[in-house]
């Protein structure tokens, strides 16, 4: 079974607790990342998926907003865990991306930029 972790960002304390309460509720790992660290590739923050290696960086001059990255989650495991974290009750992480072969080596920082792209694109088309 892959490790599941989730990297989190940006968040409020009480939302970081109610991440880390859901990932021990189903035994994945929580990791936040720092500042000093929103340049690093996803596959080196998160080592879970065997992509330990430094991806090319990308110069985005800002530290991304509130944002979770989930890595390794199969099948159920993402609904589960989702589940737990809402019955928190302290509300939604606004962006989430899974960790993919595609994003894995894009900083937080720059999955975040494509992230808001993303969600502009999706609002214009309202």
């Amino acid at each position: 079974m892959k490790t599941r972790k989730v990297l989190a960002y940006g968040l409020p304390v009480m939302k970081n607790m109610s991440l880390i309460a859901a990932c021990n509720k189903i035994g994945a790992e929580f990791r936040l990342i720092k500042d000093d660290e929103v340049h690093k590739s996803l596959g080196e923050l998160s080592k879970a998926l065997g992509f330990e290696n430094k991806g090319p960086e990308q110069d985005i001059p800002e530290n991304p907003g509130e944002m979770m990255v989930l890595a390794g989650f199969e099948g159920d495991q993402l609904d589960e865990f989702l589940a737990e974290y809402r019955k928190s009750g302290v509300g939604p992480v606004l962006y989430k991306a899974m960790l993919t072969e595609y994003n894995v080596f894009w900083s937080p920082a720059f999955l975040y930029e494509e992230m808001v792209k993303e969600r502009k694109e999706i609002e214009s088309r309202k």
